[in-house]
C-alpha cells in the first residue's frame, strides 16, 4: 500500500496537468481497502447457529461485494483516465503510475483480506 502511494506521488511531484479527478481512483481504492478489511472472514463463514441470522449474514456478504466493486471501480477508472487523459501526451508517466498505484492497492487489499488467518493473532 505504501509503495503504491509513493509511486503515484513520485510520478506527479513535478507535473502541472494533474487535477483532483486524477486522485479519485486511488482514493476510491483506498476506501475499498479499508472497508474490505473491516469485516472478518469468520463472520461471513459462520455456521448459521450463532447470534447472527441469515439477514445479517446476507447484509455482510452484500457489504463485501460493495467493497470489491469499489476496489475494482478504482482500478477500472484508473485505466479509463490513462486512456482518455494521457494517451496522446508525450509524458504518460502519471497515467502509468495511476494504474500501478491502483493495481498495488488492489493486491494489498486482497493479500490483507485473504492472505492472513485470524487465529494467528
Amino acid at each position: 500500500f505504501g509503495i503504491a502511494l509513493w509511486v503515484w506521488i513520485d510520478a506527479n511531484v513535478n507535473m502541472k496537468g494533474i487535477y483532483f479527478g486524477h486522485w479519485i481512483p486511488g482514493i476510491i481504492s483506498t476506501i475499498g481497502l479499508i472497508l474490505i478489511n473491516a469485516l472478518s472472514l469468520d463472520v461471513l463463514n459462520d455456521d448459521g447457529f450463532s447470534s447472527y441470522d441469515s439477514t445479517t449474514r446476507n447484509a455482510r456478504i452484500f457489504c463485501l461485494i460493495i467493497t470489491m466493486l469499489l476496489i475494482l471501480g478504482g482500478l477500472i477508472s484508473s485505466v479509463w483516465i490513462m486512456i482518455v487523459e494521457f494517451q496522446n501526451k508525450n509524458n504518460a508517466a502519471p497515467g502509468t503510475a495511476l494504474i500501478v498505484e491502483n493495481v498495488l492497492i488492489t493486491l494489498s487489499a486482497l493479500i490483507m483480506k485473504f492472505g492472513r488467518k485470524n487465529d494467528e493473532f
